[in-house]
């Protein structure tokens, strides 16, 4: 399943050109006829309100495309939302898996703050499913798992045996090296092959396996993050889909422990130059790409507008202070395109008073 990306999303915004469309909308798992027809009835409101201030054919260019999609195989695809992008020089369309806020709406970019929650860095995983004959490794988000190559890492030790001449005794294939041969040594094998997979981007591991292996990868594992408590089970014959509805909440309770970390830096860095909670200073440092770690109470509103590229704050009417006009919300999605991390805390894990604090860069 494609999914969207934050890399993705900012090559979008990028190449943007004229008014973008934004759809959010559920649907059911295999699509359905009312699937369609809400579709369409969108599409249709859509094209009545850019028509009062477009021409008849920016706004036919503009729709075309995506009334293109709807197509017997697109809707066979619908998981739980669908989310569609269109401007004039982009068009892109995912099928979700969780439910998010529905929307249709028109504006002068790209309406990505719904799916940032679901896309920040700090919410990306491993998982490793463990069987007794088999084994995969995934990278994992909120909103999905991604099959990932898993290598053979042969034993130092082993490949000197090999280079000794080819009538050596050498480390056999993963895949030879059964459970019941020699378990320990084939456990081995994979936490060498986890370890090189894993290596260009250190994330939390979680492993999924029956007791036995589960047990016997952990007494081996030198992994720095390793959650706590894993899954235990054979599910390497389940489908990838239960396996993340399995991994996620498991993964999600583990990553919000581990907010103490960026708690512990703000808190270093708050006597210095490099951490402040003062909303009109994290606003220009984001205008600037200069946040590192954005800390927000994920409760509180903030009514106001930001003008990202020059760090500006506006303030809005009382009948539009609703979460739709969270400055916060703003601010987070601003720090995201520019390439820092975003954290939402309970309010009571806040490091001060305000709603927002953040690390700065330099």
């Amino acid at each position: 399943m494609r999914v969207p990306t934050l890399e993705g999303l900012r090559a979008l915004i990028a190449c943007e050109d004229g008014p973008c469309v934004s759809l959010y909308l559920p649907t059911v798992t295999g699509g359905s006829p009312d699937d369609r027809h809400h579709f369409h009835a969108e599409l249709n409101r859509l094209q009545a309100d850019l028509l009062q201030s477009q021409p008849a054919a920016l706004v036919e260019e503009l729709l075309r495309p995506l009334e293109a999609l709807s197509t017997p195989e697109f809707w066979r695809e619908a998981k739980s939302t669908l989310v569609a992008f269109r401007s004039l020089t982009t068009l892109a369309h995912w099928h979700l898996p969780m439910e998010l806020p529905e929307r249709a709406l028109v504006s002068e970019k790209t309406h990505i703050r719904p799916l940032l929650p679901h896309l920040q860095g700090n919410r990306r995983f491993y998982v490793l499913s463990l069987g007794a004959d088999s084994v995969q490794l995934y990278r994992g988000s909120a909103i999905q798992l991604n099959r990932m190559e898993l290598g053979l890492v042969q034993d130092p030790a082993q490949a000197k045996l090999q280079a000794a001449g080819p009538f050596a005794e050498t480390e056999p294939c993963l895949d030879s090296v059964s459970s019941s041969s020699d378990p320990l040594r084939r456990i081995r094998m994979i936490e060498r092959a986890v370890a090189q997979a894993m290596a260009e981007m250190p994330l939390p591991l979680l492993v999924a396996a029956p007791e036995r292996e589960l047990w016997m990868f952990r007494s081996v594992a030198r992994f720095d993050d390793m959650v706590s408590f894993g899954l235990v089970g054979d599910f390497t014959a389940q489908s990838i889909e239960v396996l993340h509805a399995r991994a996620w909440p498991v993964v999600r309770d583990h990553l919000e422990a581990q907010d103490a970390d960026v708690l512990d830096r703000w808190g270093l860095l708050s006597s210095t130059q490099r951490a402040t909670d003062d909303l009109s200073a994290i606003v220009r440092a984001s205008a600037l790409g200069r946040v590192r770690e954005l800390i927000i109470d994920r409760e509180a509103v903030v009514p106001g507008r930001l003008d990202a590229a020059t760090g500006t704050l506006h303030g809005v009417s009382a009948r539009e202070t609703s979460e739709t006009n969270n400055l916060l919300e703003e601010l987070a999605e601003s720090v995201s395109l520019h390439g820092g991390e975003v954290f939402r805390l309970r309010r009571d894990r806040m490091p001060t008073r305000s709603p927002i604090a953040a690390t700065l860069r330099w």
